[in-house]
């Protein structure tokens, strides 16, 4: 496997990893309490209050931190070795037979676009949020960066 290969892996496990590592992080806080109130000599509610508002920020700052970083991994990767198109909404469409943890249906987009250096259409369908999906009419545009040998690996710049 090339080392464009690696990087491309290593990014993909890391997104996919990231609700793993903020749960991890919730569930580390009561054992983090535990260990404050036995090492720490917390007497005095407001600094045992105090501790787990430090902890909390603490797992939150350490979240962003991977999360950014990963982003700016995958930025590099797709600057060195993908391609950056300009993208229409050419359908929508809302999936009820797949469902997300509160019971929504699935919020389907296709971005369809003409691949800059061969000429040949290229798209896929992008699971979205409802927001999202009433945001983007069909006909709207939108910037992905792609590889082009994996089209399941790209980014979406989502306009807010």
């Amino acid at each position: 496997m090339s080392y464009q290969q690696q990087e491309k892996e290593r990014i993909r496990s890391n997104k996919a990893y990231m609700g793993c590592y903020a749960l991890l992080g919730l569930c580390a806080i009561p054992f983090l309490w535990m260990l404050g109130v036995q090492v720490l000599p917390i007497d005095n509610i407001l600094l045992g209050l105090l501790f787990i508002v430090l902890v909390v920020v603490g797992v939150v700052l350490i979240l962003v931190f991977l999360a950014r970083r990963n982003e700016r991994d995958a930025q590099t990767w797709f600057e060195l070795n993908g391609h950056e198109v300009l993208a229409t909404v050419t359908a929508k469409k809302e999936d009820p037979s797949q469902r997300d943890g509160e019971g929504n249906p699935a919020y389907l987009l296709q971005l369809a676009w003409r691949d800059p250096v061969t000429g040949t259409p290229r798209s896929f369908w992008e699971e979205t949020y409802e927001m999202r999906y009433k945001r983007y009419a069909i006909g709207s545009h939108l910037m992905v960066q792609y590889d082009p040998q994996d089209l399941s690996f790209h980014e979406i710049r989502w306009y807010r």
